[in-house]
């Protein structure tokens, strides 16, 4: 849903700390950063693509997703007490897990990302079973989870947002990418431009 509302990249998405990156006075969700898997397969912060760090306006249905996600991480923290596994990142954006009574190390900072229930983190890899499912049960073959950036991007083309605000919300470098690959030319576009070409003539 994060990625369906915003049009984040997967490893933005799961990069997101839900403590420091919302703000809900200003209706703003951060990024910052993205998780990626280095070649020893641990998990690290990493800047995103093209370095495009940006602040996003978000709107009240994603707002209040985000509310109650963070409400049901802070009843597990106390639920789970010492048995719950904090994330954190060293000064080397690498991540770390430890459970609630452990000490942590200097040069370790806290980090709320998506987790499960236990606290455990949630990584990129996690996204594999939800492709799984859609493509099997629901039966859309070609789906890959950079399809709902795609989605993201044509909603608010079809809808008349400027090609540059789309552009800056997807954190292209140029508006070339966002055109060429990003938006979709739709039917329901066809149909806006026979509308409105019919009203100018009139």
């Amino acid at each position: 849903m994060i990625c369906y509302h915003t049009g984040m990249r997967i490893g933005e998405c799961f990069g997101l700390d839900l403590k420091h990156d919302i703000d809900f006075d200003r209706h703003t969700i951060s990024i910052n950063r993205q998780m990626q898997q280095n070649l020893n397969g641990e998990w690290i912060y990493k800047n995103p693509k093209y370095d495009s760090i940006r602040t996003l306006k978000i709107g009240s249905t994603l707002e209040s997703l985000l509310k109650s996600e963070i409400s049901v991480v802070e009843m597990n923290r106390i639920r789970y007490g010492e048995y719950y596994t904090k994330t954190y990142v060293d000064l080397e954006n690498h991540l770390h897990w430890l459970q609630a009574d452990q000490e942590v190390p200097d040069g370790y900072s806290e980090v709320w990302p998506l987790t499960k229930e236990n606290g455990e983190m949630l990584t990129p890899n996690h996204m594999k079973y939800c492709t799984r499912i859609i493509k099997k049960k629901l039966g859309y073959d070609d789906f890959h989870p950079h399809c709902i950036r795609h989605t993201h991007g044509t909603i608010l083309a079809e809808n008349g947002v400027p090609i540059k605000t789309i552009m800056e919300r997807l954190g292209h470098k140029n508006i070339k990418t966002t055109i060429e690959r990003y938006i979709t030319n739709t039917d329901k576009m066809q149909d806006q431009a026979v509308a409105l070409f019919e009203a100018a003539i009139k």
